[in-house]
């Protein structure tokens, strides 16, 4: 894992705010959630309570399927992965 990947998920983690390089969380203490944005678009939403799940934006996934965004997102716990240039979630083809 990378670095910047590392400190993004102690900052969702810690609930607070970071951004280095293209790579930024954002957490609404009102919604109880953290909202991870790469070049400031939004690609996961954290829900924090008694269980933290990650919910996806296949949307964004799907539109820009690079590896820094499969990357992040595989950071975060989701099996995401880039087939013939397509992206693949949980091994459905978005």
């Amino acid at each position: 894992m990378r670095k910047i990947e590392q400190l993004m998920k102690e900052a969702i983690t810690n609930k607070q705010d970071f951004k280095l390089d293209n790579t930024a969380v954002y957490f609404n203490e009102h919604t109880n959630q953290s909202l991870v944005r790469l070049h400031n678009n939004l690609i996961a939403v954290i829900h924090h309570g008694e269980f933290k799940t990650v919910e996806v934006n296949e949307s964004m996934f799907a539109e820009y399927p690079t590896r820094t965004t499969r990357s992040r997102l595989r950071a975060l716990g989701v099996p995401a992965s880039i087939k013939n240039g397509l992206a693949v979630l949980n091994g459905v083809t978005l």
